[in-house]
């Protein structure tokens, strides 16, 4: 199911502008990537598409319908799972299953909890209560549970946040294998880039309020170079040094300081990192290390908003 988000505004009674006339569009079958900064509008968009909160202007279509003249209907299309658990941890993984049946009115939903307990894969575990579960055994269950009513459209606010690695790889699998055997588009909110680069069609970038960036994470990583240099200094004060010489150097495409460490956006780094160890030796600024890599989705959120993902 394909979803339209058209000039979409949110201002808050204290005058707060959460979204300022955001426009995009997720495919159908797509897995469609929201990032930002803490309190760029990540969340508030993703609570106006799931109808918890009205927007001031601007419409959403999911597919032809507009979601806030056709709500009750159009919920019954799609499925949410928030970032806190939403489980009753007192019912078994089953009885929660059934919970979720019974709220969507569905009436032959046998076949379907057989279809979703082969894809949660807990085992016998489906008939113990919730509070015994890890968090990845709930995190499944709440996928689950969205699934119940057969949704074409799936929102996932932070899937994972909190969980360990190996349990995060796990949900994404199960997410992927979603999306492709049962054609689910699925709208993710994330604040781990390396997940968001392997699953996601497509990302948007959100910054203060605005899409400041949209297109698949290969797409965007070459719109700002090919590759990049990290150069650590001694010291704050040998970075700001820097600054200057790295302004008379014309193959340098951007640059952002973070701590003591520089990032210089470059083409044909292997080439040019020598030539800038010899501009900066011979200005006195020492240098405790010096790297050049790849272009990564960390460093296409770093040039949009400014801030590197981890530290939001």
């Amino acid at each position: 199911m394909n979803l339209n988000v058209e000039n979409l505004t949110k201002k808050y009674k204290n005058g707060k502008l959460a979204l300022d006339d955001i426009s995009f569009s997720v495919n159908d079958g797509e897995v469609f990537g929201l990032l930002g900064p803490n309190g760029a509008g990540k969340s508030t968009t993703m609570k106006i598409m799931t109808t918890i909160l009205k927007p001031t202007k601007g419409k959403i279509l999911v597919g032809e319908d507009e979601l806030q003249s056709n709500s009750r209907r159009i919920k019954n299309k799609f499925g949410y799972i928030a970032q806190d658990n939403s489980l009753d941890e007192q019912l078994t993984g089953r009885e929660n299953l059934l919970l979720q049946a019974r709220l969507y009115h569905l009436k032959d939903y046998n076949d379907r909890m057989y279809e979703i307990l082969e894809l949660i894969e807990l085992g016998e575990d489906i008939d113990t209560p919730v509070s015994r579960y890890s968090g990845g055994m709930k995190k499944r269950l709440e996928i689950g549970c969205a699934l119940m009513s057969s949704p074409e459209l799936l929102f996932l606010d932070e899937p994972t946040l909190g969980l360990d690695v190996e349990v995060r790889r796990d949900i994404w699998e199960y997410l992927r294998r979603l999306n492709e055997s049962y054609n689910v588009t699925l709208v993710v909110t994330t604040h781990y880039l390396e997940e968001a680069d392997s699953i996601c069609n497509r990302i948007a970038i959100i910054n203060e309020g605005k899409i400041v960036a949209i297109g698949n994470p290969d797409e965007l990583k070459k719109k700002i170079g090919k590759e990049k240099i990290e150069i650590t200094f001694e010291s704050l004060k040998d970075v700001e040094k820097v600054d200057s010489v790295v302004d008379n150097i014309s193959f340098v495409l951007d640059r952002k300081i973070i701590d003591n460490t520089m990032v210089l956006i470059v083409d044909d780094a292997d080439n040019r990192m020598f030539e800038i160890y010899d501009m900066l030796r011979e200005n006195g600024i020492r240098i405790t290390g010096m790297n050049n890599k790849k272009i990564s989705l960390d460093d296409v959120y770093l040039h949009y908003t400014g801030y590197r993902y981890e530290k939001n």
